[in-house]
């Protein structure tokens, strides 16, 4: 009897990660919101060795119930502290052409919060373009909206 079986998985709980040259720290400026507020998401990388690392890439897991705006992605690369951004399956992918030595990336993210309920976002990652097996994992953000 021939099947097939295909299967795929998110995790809450960040894998531990080791000898990584960047970091990941991403958090909400408050875990309780009202619907119809914005929510400062605080998105920090930072490059651990003193030396210049190639293309970063994170991976920002974005909690149901908040949304992303658009025009204020768009100006992070206009100010360049983005080369490009994506924004697929409740993350939001920001990349980095290089980061220099022992540089430290701060995003301001403001979402919009949209609808009421308790939310956990996805576990977010960071790593260099070319060497995605090594991740510096982060554990999804929780977020509570009230009516």
């Amino acid at each position: 009897l021939p099947y097939k079986l295909d299967y795929q998985y998110y995790t809450l709980e960040a894998p531990k990660s080791e000898n990584i040259p960047i970091t990941l720290e991403t958090k909400l400026k408050s875990e309780t919101s009202k619907v119809g507020e914005t929510n400062r998401m605080t998105v920090t990388v930072k490059n651990k060795i003193n030396g210049q690392l190639p293309m970063t890439t994170a991976k920002i897991g974005i909690p149901a119930g908040l949304t992303l705006q658009n025009a204020l992605l768009k100006d992070l690369i206009d100010k360049k502290q983005i080369s490009y951004y994506e924004i697929f399956d409740n993350y939001l992918v920001l990349y980095w052409e290089h980061l220099d030595a022992n540089e430290t990336k701060i995003i301001n993210l403001d979402l919009k919060v949209e609808f009421a309920g308790e939310y956990t976002g996805k576990a977010s990652n960071v790593y260099l373009y070319y060497m995605p097996e090594s991740k510096s994992w982060n554990e999804g953000i929780k977020a509570r909206i009230e009516p």
